[in-house]
């Protein structure tokens, strides 16, 4: 829940937060990892400076994970 009231003080409206978690949250399982926070910044950023939140997330931002056995 911190990185909900985090991204809250940003005063995008709920509808366009509600999106970039949906976007950033890559695994689906409603919580945020690190990488999926900095991409979730990264779009919060981008939205304040006047750019359209994309309707998928592009390659470049979605988060590294590496390849473990």
């Amino acid at each position: 829940h911190i990185a909900k009231e985090f991204f809250e003080r940003s005063n995008l409206p709920t509808s366009e937060l509600s999106q970039i978690w949906n976007l950033s949250d890559v695994n689906h399982d409603g919580a945020l990892s690190l990488g999926e926070f900095c991409t979730a910044m990264h779009l919060v950023v981008l939205r304040l400076n006047g750019f359209q939140l994309p309707d998928e997330l592009p390659q470049q931002l979605q988060p590294f994970t590496p390849l473990i056995d």
